[in-house]
């Protein structure tokens, strides 16, 4: 989730405070366990920030295709062992440049696409307009190589489509009448999690089913990223008929705020 003006470029100060001292008070004990599966949300601007997470954070995105213009010039992933993952946040998104960027950074593996559809102060596409959309991402991801990792899922404010297991039945009907009946690419789907009061950290689970219940389905493997540092009461989220086996890894992120591309 991003404020509702996507383009705000920071957090408020002080949860970009914590952020930092939860960082460098935990350092240590993320040594021993740095994780590919840990990242952070946040449009990390100073590299000595990506240094003081760097003991325990592997990547992180800012809801934007590219990181801050301060970090431009820097090789973050070989200085820092982080990576960047770029997000195309909702359907305005120049595929040109994408590809350019994406291109000439060979090593992103990763492209977060459409955060919270479902969520009218969000991306805010309805399933029929995501599907049209996703032809799109599918093009640059094949051009590219890397793997979509989306729709990132919530319950939400659209009418109709609160329930993102609606939402996401509905996505893959629309995309079958427009594709001669062909199931989308996803190699990944995200969704996030803000609700029963747990800390600042989340966990990254697992799937045996996808929305439909059938296991041959293309989703794939759901991944975690995004999760709030604040208790959300607002949500009683529970994703029925999703399995959700168990935990492996925690994962530290926070409230969003950031820009989008």
């Amino acid at each position: 989730m991003t404020p509702q003006n996507p383009s705000a470029r920071f957090f408020p100060t002080f949860l970009a405070l914590v952020t930092l001292m939860l960082s460098l008070c935990m350092a240590p004990a993320w040594a021993a366990e740095k994780s590919a599966k840990r990242g952070i949300a946040y449009d990390i601007a100073l590299p000595a920030d990506l240094s003081a997470l760097s003991a325990g954070v592997s990547w992180w995105y800012n809801w934007s295709p590219r990181p801050h213009d301060r970090l431009a010039s820097y090789d973050y992933a070989s200085m820092y062992g982080v990576d960047f993952i770029p997000m195309v946040w909702n359907g305005n998104v120049d595929d040109g440049q994408l590809k350019q960027y994406l291109l000439a950074h060979s090593a992103i593996r990763y492209l977060l696409v459409i955060n919270e559809p479902n969520l009218l102060d969000q991306a805010n596409m309805t399933p029929e307009a995501a599907a049209s959309f996703w032809p799109r991402l599918e093009q640059i991801a094949t051009q590219t190589g890397v793997k979509l990792v989306g729709p990132a899922m919530n319950w939400g404010t659209m009418p109709g489509y609160g329930d993102p297991v609606v939402w996401l039945d509905a996505f893959y009907t629309a995309y079958r009448s427009m594709n001669q009946n062909r199931d989308p690419r996803i190699d990944y789907l995200a969704f996030h999690w803000y609700d029963y009061g747990l800390p600042g950290c989340s966990t990254d689970w697992q799937s045996t089913e996808s929305p439909s219940g059938s296991p041959s389905s293309p989703i794939g493997t759901p991944r975690m990223t995004e999760r709030r540092l604040i208790q959300s009461t607002s949500r009683n989220a529970r994703w029925r008929r999703w399995s959700l086996p168990s935990s492996s890894a925690r994962t530290c992120s926070d409230t969003p705020g950031s820009r989008a591309g």
